[in-house]
């Protein structure tokens, strides 16, 4: 384990006391290991930390979005890239879905999430531009929520995912409203490529919510919701 590993580790237990240093903290890991190794000692306490300190609310709200667009919620099939703990499968669980995968990269995580009951089949992985061990087209709906972020899962985890996702399908996901904007990161130009390129199309764009009100209540973002084309994307964005 590395010095940097060690070192955000041991500083889980103090950070909950202050959930702006967890947020920072989170957010400035580094790399996939040491984000690892932090969830791995947050998953626990994960729940209680972002719902109940912090006012997180994104998980139920984007899980309404897809509800309310994503007909046939009791025979829908849907992942939830990047689960976490299964906030969001609790959330469509009590909308009717049914059928829910989850997918995360943090084993620790996923343990809590699996607990719950919610979900079909739990996956380790990591998201990116790497081909996931799932079939083409599998998926009539994907939502991923509070994972395209800073230190977390990049705009090149957009067209594997669009891979798994049925012609047709929704995806649902959650951005910050720095983090779409910061050119660094790149969700908004990929966004627009993949417009452009009829890859997918914008069906909904909530306005700016607080994010994590009880931290910081300037800290904004947004829910969309794309289809995904019916018939190959021009240049062939999607392969």
């Amino acid at each position: 384990m590395s010095r940097l590993v060690e070192q955000k580790a041991a500083a889980v237990s103090a950070a909950r006391q202050e959930p702006a240093k967890i947020v920072h903290d989170v957010y400035s890991t580094g790399d996939q290991a040491a984000l690892n190794s932090y969830y791995r000692d947050w998953a626990g306490a994960y729940d209680s930390d972002v719902v109940e300190r912090m006012g997180y609310t994104a998980p139920s709200e984007a899980a309404e979005v897809l509800a309310e667009w994503l007909p046939g919620a009791g025979e829908a099939h849907v992942l939830d890239a990047g689960a976490g703990t299964g906030l969001v499968g609790e959330a469509l669980k009590s909308l009717g879905f049914t059928r829910i995968d989850a997918l995360d990269a943090s084993q620790e995580m996923l343990d809590v999430a699996g607990s719950k009951g919610v979900y079909s089949r739990l996956i380790r992985a990591e998201l990116g531009p790497d081909r996931l061990d799932l079939g083409d087209a599998t998926y009539d709906g994907l939502i991923c929520v509070g994972t395209f972020t800073f230190g977390h899962v990049k705009a090149d985890a957009f067209d594997e995912l669009l891979r798994i996702l049925k012609p047709g399908g929704l995806f649902c996901f959650t951005h910050r409203t720095d983090v779409y904007a910061d050119p660094s990161l790149g969700f908004e130009r990929r966004q627009a490529d993949l417009s452009a390129d009829g890859a997918w199309e914008l069906l909904f764009k909530s306005e700016a919510r607080p994010y994590l009100p009880r931290v910081d209540p300037k800290i904004r973002y947004n829910t969309w919701l794309y289809r995904k084309a019916s018939q190959p994307a021009a240049n062939d964005a999607l392969r």
